[in-house]
């Protein structure tokens, strides 16, 4: 078996973890109309900004709702 270095995640650090799945995670930034919901990829690291909306996420998946 083998093991593969995975480098550290960087998200906001007041930032609270929606959902994960196996290819990502769901994070949000804040409250109300000023939340910011980001989409982390696992595989490289990087974080996208999605647009103004409400966003949920289901445990352990990788589905990602809007509103």
């Amino acid at each position: 078996m083998t093991s593969e270095a995975v480098a550290p995640l960087a998200i906001p650090t007041d930032s609270v973890l929606l959902s994960a799945g196996k290819n990502g995670m769901l994070s949000r930034t804040g409250t109300g109309a000023s939340a910011v919901h980001r989409w982390t990829r696992l595989a490289d690291g990087v974080t996208t900004a999605l647009s103004a909306g409400s966003y949920w996420g289901g445990a352990g998946s990788d589905l990602v709702v809007s509103q």
